[in-house]
């Protein structure tokens, strides 16, 4: 173990990131990543990881557009849904990214509305964050299904 903390589960994981950082560079020195679950996802940590010279191996918190068949293009900053529209404008974000959104009339005019659509929306509006996939790390499912043993002997700790 390099770092650990106790504490309240109500507690943000990402205000804990500094101290616990801190610990590690004085027992082990400057780590080349940063391993943590997606409590941690947060776009200043990532950030300020790079900054350090820190890879962050931070899975995403799920983005559900992309998972129901929307695409993005990072080159020219697109997103398009399944039915081959792109998007009409974007808004930032108050925590960075974007807020993407579709045509009104198209998603009034497309065969996905009932499913893609949620009740009271007249269009789509997709929140992403162009930064996080910058720095998208390969090899997170692979984690994931490691992590779940080790989720377990904290659990079995917890007791």
């Amino acid at each position: 173990m390099t770092a650990a903390k106790v504490t309240p589960g109500n507690e943000s994981e990402v205000e804990q990131v500094t101290e616990l950082l801190e610990q590690v560079q004085r027992n082990c020195g400057c780590p080349k990543r940063l391993a943590a679950d997606k409590g941690y996802d947060d776009s200043k940590l990532r950030r300020r990881l790079i900054e350090q010279d820190i890879r962050p191996c931070i899975p995403f918190r799920k983005r559900k557009h992309l998972d129901d068949g929307f695409t993005y293009n990072p080159e020219d900053l697109t997103l398009t849904c399944p039915a081959g529209k792109q998007f009409q404008g974007r808004n930032e974000h108050q925590h960075g990214g974007y807020v993407f959104y579709f045509s009104q009339k198209d998603c009034s005019n497309c065969s996905r509305t009932a499913s893609c659509l949620g009740e009271g929306e007249n269009r789509k509006r997709c929140y992403l964050n162009p930064e996080a996939h910058k720095y998208r790390v390969k090899g997170l499912k692979t984690a994931g299904r490691l992590r779940k043993g080790i989720e377990r002997l904290f659990a079995h700790t917890k007791l």
